[in-house]
């Protein structure tokens, strides 16, 4: 499948925000944008969330999304913000608005936090590179947050 389009348009530890401009392929019969395309780029802002926190790999556990409202032109935009967290999970709010800002998906999730043994800590800083797969498309961002490691 090709890339969809997501885009970096804000980046911050535990709070990330992509953008996504609607593409015909993107619809439905009923000429909206399709759900699984709007769940896709929910869960994908939500995994990149955890990611910003600086680990190696996440796993969604569980997701709930809730449709608004449809959409059927212009561009996407999205937020993941960290609600909850321990050691290895973390629970995360997502929410999809349209240019006008107004509420089109609410979800929220349970992510599997993992932390490779030998990872070397990161610090704010420089270049990030996010690797996420979802709904069978991959996804790379790479954001400044994290400090290459260090040997």
């Amino acid at each position: 499948m090709e890339f969809v389009g997501l885009e970096l348009h804000e980046a911050n530890p535990g709070n990330v925000k992509l953008k996504l401009p609607i593409k015909n392929e993107f619809t439905n019969v009923r000429e909206t944008v399709h759900g699984g395309v709007l769940v896709s780029m929910v869960d994908t802002t939500m995994g990149f969330t955890c990611k910003s926190l600086g680990f190696d790999e996440v796993v969604t556990l569980q997701l709930n999304t809730n449709f608004i409202k449809s959409v059927l032109e212009g561009t996407l935009f999205s937020e993941g913000k960290i609600i909850s967290r321990t050691r290895t999970t973390a629970i995360v709010e997502g929410q999809i608005f349209d240019e006008q800002g107004e509420l089109l998906v609410h979800a929220n999730g349970t992510f599997k936090l993992i932390k490779k043994t030998n990872y070397v800590s990161r610090k704010p800083g420089s270049v990030c590179y996010i690797f996420m797969l979802s709904c069978s498309c991959a996804y790379i961002i790479s954001f400044k947050l994290c400090e290459s490691p260090t040997s």
